[in-house]
């Protein structure tokens, strides 16, 4: 004689609803600051004038920049991340920058020797100018910045 089979009920497995993927802390990329950014493209390439320009004296005394300048993200940073604004140096766009053979993006690291320029010092020059200007501006009365006078 054969053994009976009884059916099995048939169970519903019911599918988990999906948790979506949040992060606790959001992503820190790098520090973005589009006043910096102006502040840095307003001086001449470090480059072309082998020193950070402080003042338009001395713009044409021995090299003619030919490109306009570029904010330079030329701090450290991780792999595939721009760095911070606040270690940006002003280079020439196609000279120096990008483009050209003593470039930027061309020599890496060795762009520095190549110039002879020293990138830390450069950074703390124009961050020490943008912390006095910034205290400056911060230290004028209300009334010449939004351009009223005493009434």
């Amino acid at each position: 004689m054969r053994p009976t089979v009884t059916a099995r009920p048939q169970v519903r497995i019911a599918r988990k609803a999906r948790i979506p993927n949040k992060r606790l802390k959001q992503r820190r990329g790098s520090v973005k600051d589009p006043a910096y950014r102006a502040f840095v493209r307003s001086f001449g390439c470090v480059a072309c004038f082998g020193k950070l320009i402080l003042d338009g004296s001395e713009w044409n005394m021995w090299r003619i920049q030919t490109s306009p300048t570029e904010c330079a993200h030329v701090g450290t940073r991780g792999l595939s991340q721009k760095a911070s604004d606040y270690e940006s140096l002003p280079l020439c766009a196609i000279e120096h920058h990008r483009v050209g053979p003593e470039s930027h993006h061309k020599l890496g690291k060795r762009f520095w020797g190549f110039h002879g320029l020293n990138r830390v010092e450069l950074i703390h020059q124009l961050q020490e100018l943008w912390k006095t200007q910034c205290w400056a501006r911060q230290r004028e009365p209300d009334s010449h910045r939004t351009g009223r006078g005493s009434q």
